[in-house]
């Protein structure tokens, strides 16, 4: 079954779609769907990922920093792969995130 999670980000008008789908061999298998150039050269060549690019900020694939220095550091793309994977591998669960739709940033007012 596939995972998917998307990043609206709002300020930049960007949208950016997340799927993930576990295989056999335990690797989580990645696809998306973007309007963003930067993030399009940040997934550039990004299929795949283990437990341990979800798990753990040190040697982590989705924060790679040569990889990330295509987005800004606010973009939630690297994010919502973490959480795409989560869900996929069972770390969060799936009623929970679709029965409260979004987590979110507020910016709130000076």
């Amino acid at each position: 079954m596939t995972s998917t999670v998307t990043a609206n980000m709002s300020v930049c008008d960007k949208k950016t779609k997340v799927m993930a789908s576990l295989n056999e061999t335990g690797e989580i298998e990645l696809s998306f769907e973007t309007n963003c150039a930067n993030v399009k050269k940040y997934i550039d060549g990004f299929e795949k990922i283990s437990i341990d690019d979800v798990t753990t900020l040190t040697n982590s694939a989705v924060m790679d920093p040569q990889r990330r220095e295509h987005c800004s550091a606010t973009c939630l793309v690297p994010s919502a792969i973490i959480h795409a994977a989560w869900l996929e591998l069972g770390m969060l669960s799936k009623s929970r995130t679709q029965s409260v739709g979004s987590v979110s940033i507020t910016f709130e007012k000076d």
